[in-house]
Order: C-alpha cells, then structure tokens, then sequence
C-alpha cells in the first residue's frame, strides 16, 4: 500500500508538471543531433558531465534518512532502488538507463540481459520535476530501478537519447541471495600498536544452504566500510575451512582484516538558508547566488574521542524552510566554502572527503594553501542538505586519517559481500550479504 502511494505520488507530481510545461512551450529536447565528447565508460560511480549533480542509489523503505542506506537489496525484496539526480540549467532531456551485470572484481561478467532480466535492457527515465523557487534552475529526475532474477553485482548507466555511448553517469548497486549465514563481530586489532586505532572484522560463513564443491576456489568476500570502495578489503583469504560443518574461517592475526577506524566525521547543516546552521559561519545571498561558509575547522589527531551521532559520511537532502519534506526540487544550490587551520610546519595534499565527493579525491576537492590567511581551503557546489565530510591526506608520508585521528570508539558501518562462482559458470553471483555497526547508537 505504501509503494502505491509513493508511485501515485510521483507520477501526480510528475503529470501537473508535463501539463505546465505545455502551457508554457517548455521544449522537450529528445535528443540532440550536435557532436558530444567520446566518454569512457567506468565500472564504478562516476558522474561524466559537470551539470549532473546530486546522484544517489539508494534502497528505499519510505523514510527521508533512505538516503543513507546502502544500495544493497535482496533478490526477494519488495522494497526497491531508487535512482535520483540532478541536471543544472537544462531543459527536460529524454534520459534512458541499461544495467550490466558484474564479477565481484567489477568487471563485466559474461552473463547476457536475459539472464538477468525479463525483457529488453533499456528503461526510460520519465518521472522528474522542475525545480521551484531555486537560484540555480534544474530538472529533479527520479527512477525506480526493475527488479533482476539474479544475484551479483550491476552497474546502472544512464545515457542521453538513443545514443548508449553518450552516458551521463553510472551507479554500483548489488542484489544478494541468501543462502549462506554469516556471524561476524568488531574486535580489538590482534595488532599491538594497532588495538586503540583499528576495527578488526573476524567472522565465519555457514554454506551448508548451499552446494559449493571447492569453497576454496569458488567463494570470494569483500568487506566494506561506511559504503566505500576505495579502502575495500577484496582478496582476504579463509583461515581455516572445516569441511565437515560446511563452515570457513576468517579470524586473521596479521592486520589482513583491519580497517582504520577514523573518528566520527565532521558536519554542516545547510538545510536553511534564512540564517545559519550548526557549522556555518554565515551565508552570503543575491538573487542569482548563495554562498555558504563554514566555520574553521581544526586538526583533531590529538584531541580524545568525542561522542556524537553521524550518518558515516552521507549526505541527506533536504529545505525546513518551504514546507517540504525531501527537498528534491525545492532545494537549492549553494556554494560551500571550508577552511581548516593547520598545525605548524604542515604542508601536504588534502582533500575535502566523502559522499559528497562519491568517496574520491581529485582537483575538484583539493584544499589549496592560503597564504595571506595561513589556512588551507576549497569550494564545492552542493544542493541543501545534512552532510558529513572529514578531511584526508593523500601522496603523503602521514596516514591519510592523520588530520582526523583514529578511535576504537568510532561509530562504523561494516558490510560483508560473499560471492559464489562455480568452476563452469558465466559470472559471480552474490549468494550472502551482512551488515554490522560498530559501537551502534540511535539515531
């Protein structure tokens, strides 16, 4: 009942706007003839032009903190994905979506649509919205992803027209059948100086659901933390295998199963305007513009931990000023300045980091060095919203959390991904999914 008033919701909100956009002969562009730039396509989350904003692949239960959730569903869910992103200062375009089916490693499988699918490999993007009352015009588009008929991981293109090389952006999602048990648990590192610092996932899997000749050979993990890819732990080997009980072992001893454990990460709330959130210092508006800036920030290696509810690097959207209750369309866009204060004689590669960046580091979010005001900074154009962010190191003899510090009492989110290949087989199939929280608080 809740997903029919969702979808008439949406497609409701979806026809007033074709009707107005007819009244006043808003072109609807199909598809455009003019010569594009030759993309590449990345099996990863990738955005391929500058005006798509705010992607999120999210598994939705109907709730506004959806968008924190992993985009992890199982086979027999009734709840689905939900795809929702933004394109600045367009008209309406006809966007269009296929899926590909993955290997655990991400590359293509050799499974074909049908394997997967229950007709064709292409899907219409036809629900989006106008947004309202905004500085920065843009066109809100939103699809539910089909369901598949088999496990693994899939990466959802989306391209322009009939043209599949002119993809805009693309999104991992995973489907998992259950039929293995995992037990897991979060322990002090077996590392001596690593014990305070790390998260040391130890766990066994139960495949007796499940006929796997070789569990050796034909079972890969993955672990995950917060939803990452670029820290995965991808090639972890099983400790012991008791044949017998149908049961594999991964308790490690040296740090193989290790993740750093970070601290809480850092926030802003921007979900006003009309004055200024926890973190902002102050906000500057035109007509045309917004412009955040945050409070200065300060390096928090050596400070004791300090307790406080996150939503692991996430970001939620959302206005409290319209009446609204998700912000997809009566948001705005607002240029957010940070400013973090180093310690002395500091001088490294820093990044502004997490999903509001898609977990990546580039020139986009790098800090560059103030040297009038001694302090490093950068900007990122973002729609209002709750965010979390922390501030990482790369190309440097510091570990990059060394900005942030590192607490066994840091909230964490963990997830195992467990993939099942039979010698004959045409890919990886996602047979067992867990996910467990470190130091778990109510939100």
């Amino acid at each position: 009942m809740l997903l029919q008033l969702y979808l008439l919701k949406r497609i409701g909100i979806a026809l007033l706007i074709i009707g107005f956009s007819l009244q006043t002969c808003v072109p609807i562009n199909q598809s455009s003839s003019a010569p594009r730039i030759q993309k590449k396509l990345v099996n990863d989350d990738e955005i391929y032009e500058p005006n798509i904003r705010t992607v999120q692949l999210y598994k939705s239960v109907r709730r506004l903190e959806d968008e924190v959730q992993a985009a992890v569903v199982s086979i027999n869910d009734e709840s689905p994905l939900i795809l929702e992103f933004d394109e600045l200062y367009a008209e309406i375009k006809d966007y269009r979506a296929y899926i590909i089916h993955c290997n655990a490693d991400w590359t293509k499988s050799d499974y074909i649509h049908l394997d997967f699918l229950n007709g064709f490999n292409e899907f219409p993007i036809r629900e989006y919205e106008f947004s309202i009352n905004t500085r920065t015009e843009y066109v809100h588009y939103l699809m539910t992803l089909p369901r598949v008929k088999l496990s693994g991981n899939y990466l959802l293109v989306v391209y322009r027209g009939t043209n599949t090389d002119d993809i805009i952006l693309s999104r991992r999602f995973m489907v998992y059948r259950g039929l293995i048990d995992i037990n897991a648990e979060i322990k002090l590192s077996s590392g001596v100086l690593e014990r305070r610092q790390n998260h040391q996932l130890d766990f066994s899997i139960d495949y007796s659901g499940v006929k796997i000749d070789n569990p050796l050979e034909e079972i890969k993990v993955i672990l995950k933390q917060n939803q990452r890819w670029d820290n995965a732990i991808t090639k972890l080997k099983p400790t012991m295998l008791k044949e017998s009980r149908n049961i594999i072992e991964y308790f490690h001893w040296n740090l193989e199963n290790n993740f750093k454990a970070g601290n809480e990460f850092r926030f802003f709330d921007l979900r006003i305007v009309n004055a200024t959130g926890q973190n902002v210092a102050r906000i500057d508006k035109t007509p045309e513009d917004l412009e955040a800036f945050l409070v200065e920030e300060k390096f928090r290696n050596h400070e004791a931990y300090g307790q406080y509810l996150d939503i692991n690097g996430k970001y939620v959207i959302n206005n409290l000023e319209t009446g609204q209750t998700n912000g997809d369309f009566d948001a705005d866009y607002v240029t957010v300045n940070f400013f973090l204060r180093p310690i002395e004689g500091f001088n490294e590669d820093i990044y502004v980091f997490g999903a509001l960046t898609d977990w990546k580091t580039g020139e986009k979010n790098k800090m560059k060095f103030d040297t009038t005001r001694k302090l490093y900074t950068t900007q990122l154009f973002l729609k209002q919203g709750w965010y979390n962010y922390i501030f990482l190191i790369k190309n440097s003899s510091y570990d990059s959390h060394y900005i942030e510090g590192l607490h066994f009492e840091t909230e964490n989110q963990y997830e195992i991904l467990v993939y099942y290949r039979p010698l004959i087989s045409k890919g990886d199939q996602l047979i067992g999914y867990s996910s467990i929280i470190h130091n778990k608080r109510n939100r």
